[in-house]
């Protein structure tokens, strides 16, 4: 069971922002969007693994997702 803090939607592409911190993507996914590593449309709430601890935002355009990370150092 999920709470989720953030819901994003554009262009057929929603990315969902857990209360710990995860990413849930789905839509359509036709340039990658959904960042699963494959060209798939997602109709269910996969985990998207970004590589870092904790996401604090998500935010969706026509073609792709963007989230905000914690303890990512530039």
């Amino acid at each position: 069971r999920y709470t989720f803090t953030k819901v994003a939607c554009s262009g057929g592409l929603t990315a969902a922002l857990s209360s710990t911190g995860q990413v849930f993507c789905f839509g359509v996914n036709r340039f990658g969007q959904c960042g699963t590593g494959d060209l798939k449309e997602r109709y269910w709430f996969p985990s998207v693994n970004v590589g870092v601890p904790r996401v604090l935002d998500v935010d969706v355009g026509l073609q792709h997702a963007l989230c905000l990370c914690d303890g990512v150092s530039a």
